[in-house]
Parts: C-alpha cells; structure tokens; sequence
C-alpha cells in the first residue's frame, strides 16, 4: 500500500469545465452550484482526513440528479480529470490497485459515496484508481458503527511504513498453501494500525491474498528450482534474500508479495520442495 499523489488540476476549474459541457439546462443549473461545490471542497480539504463531520447536503432530487450527471454523464473533460489523477502517480502506484496491491486499478472509487455526497463526485480528492473488485466491495457505509473510517484515504492518510504487521505461512502438504494475517502487536492502539486492520476486514484482503498466493508460490517455485541448480541452495538463499529486501523498499511492508516472500525464506520445507521439484512435474500433478 502506498499513497496516492493529488491531482494538481485545481478542482473548481474542472467542476466549471465539466459543468459546461453539459446540454442546457442542466449546464446553467450546475454553473449555478459554483458557490456552493467551492464552500464543499474547502470543507472537505480542511476535514482530510478524518472527513468528520461531513454532514449530507439538503439537495432535492433534480439538484441531486445534475450534481451525480457529472461523474455519471461522459463528457471530455471528465476524461481529462481522469486521465490527469492517473497522469500524476508514479508507475508502481498506477500499476496496481493501492487499496488491495493485486488488481490493476481500472475504475475509480468514491471515498465519500456519490450517493450521499454527489457534490464531491468530480472532486480529485474524493476520486481514487482502483480496481473493480475493491469498488465493488467498498459500500456506502463508509463508516461503521463506532463513527469510524473502515478505509484508507490514500491521498490524505499519512500510511506508516515503520512496523511490518502483514505476514504469511506457508504449508507445504500435496500443494504449497499459503495463509495471511494481521499482527498489530505493540501498535494495536495506535490509529492508523487500527484503521488498517478495517480496511483489510472490509475488503476481504487475506482471503483474497490466499486466493492470489497460489500463483506467486508456482513463481516463488520455478525461480527457486533455475537459481538452485546454477547457484545451489546458498546462492538462492541469498538472491531471495536481496529481492525481499528490494520489494520491501519498493512496495512497503504492508503489501502481500512482500509478506509471501519473507515467508518463503523462514520455510525450509518450501525450499528444499521447490529445489526438488520441477515446476513442470508439479504441474502435471495439479492438472495444469
């Protein structure tokens, strides 16, 4: 997980651009919005990332309908908002959903749901990459029933890259199976720990890192067994040893490849499996 770049463009010009690209009379009722959507965005800005209180605008249906018909409706200027919140992150954050790190991110969710809050539906801030599956699993109860945020603001969250609390296990039976959890230790009280133990729950990570594993592990397998027969067990141990090291500076310590990784290196069983296995007898074996 890594934090997202804000879009630069400022964002009441591109309400204006989107707001006038719109057919009349839906064009001059958003237009008229300008003050308002101004006040929002401040309000907004200032409440990141905590983003309480936000109370929900009075808005009436025709109101409500136009301000979600500028995210919902495509104009070209939406695109461009699109195009230049992508444009701003770097290619290891744009390659990968930062919600979950196993998807590329192909939509963009809502932080604050469009549906309670479509005054914000065209607001960088509110708008983050992501893929289908994480969009689809965050809901508008954006917050549970303690008041508290279940999801990171990747713009906003100051994410602690410090303690590593994701980790995996791997048991090597028939097929190598990999299992994830949280340990949040000596910071289980401390509030970004807290809210990223909610963001995992909410958005199903570890099964979904379990359900990811079982292809890196094949990966984790073929790269073992070529290094181990031109550079012996030593030599793979150290190569392996020097990628964690890379990825955790990369990717942080809170992503899954990087937890997989460690865990292959603290399994000696796995180990001697992938040096003595071919990759491709295991694949026979599994039907694949």
């Amino acid at each position: 997980m890594m934090s997202l770049r804000v879009c630069a463009d400022p964002p009441l010009t591109r309400f204006d651009a989107i707001a006038t690209a719109k057919e009349s009379p839906r064009r001059e009722r958003l237009l008229e919005f300008k003050e308002l959507v101004a006040s929002e965005y401040a309000a907004y800005q200032n409440a990141c990332p905590d983003l309480a209180p936000m109370p929900l605008l009075p808005l009436d249906a025709q109101a409500r309908g136009d301000l979600l018909h500028c995210y919902q409706g495509e104009t070209q200027p939406l695109e461009h908002l699109k195009a230049l919140i992508r444009a701003m992150q770097a290619p290891e954050q744009i390659a990968v959903c930062q919600y979950c790190a196993l998807n590329a991110p192909g939509t963009f969710d809502h932080y604050l749901p469009e549906s309670l809050y479509p005054q914000f539906s065209v607001y960088a801030l509110n708008l983050m990459p992501c893929c289908g599956d994480c969009n689809q699993k965050r809901s508008t109860a954006w917050r549970n029933s303690q008041g508290e945020r279940r999801h990171v603001h990747l713009y906003s969250d100051v994410i602690d890259q410090g303690v590593q609390v994701l980790f995996a296990e791997i048991s090597v039976a028939e097929t190598p199976l990999a299992t994830f959890r949280l340990e949040l230790g000596a910071v289980h009280t401390h509030p970004f720990y807290q809210l990223l133990r909610r963001h995992f729950t909410q958005l199903g990570l570890l099964k979904r890192y379990q359900d990811a594993s079982f292809a890196r592990l094949n990966e984790h397998h073929r790269t073992i067994h070529v290094l181990g027969q031109y550079s012996g067990r030593k030599g793979c141990l150290r190569v392996l040893r020097e990628q964690l090291a890379e990825d955790r500076r990369v990717l942080g310590p809170h992503n899954w490849k990087v937890a997989l990784l460690q865990a292959v290196l603290e399994t000696p069983e796995f180990i001697q499996f992938a040096l003595d296995t071919s990759p491709s007898r295991e694949n026979e074996k599994d039907g694949t």
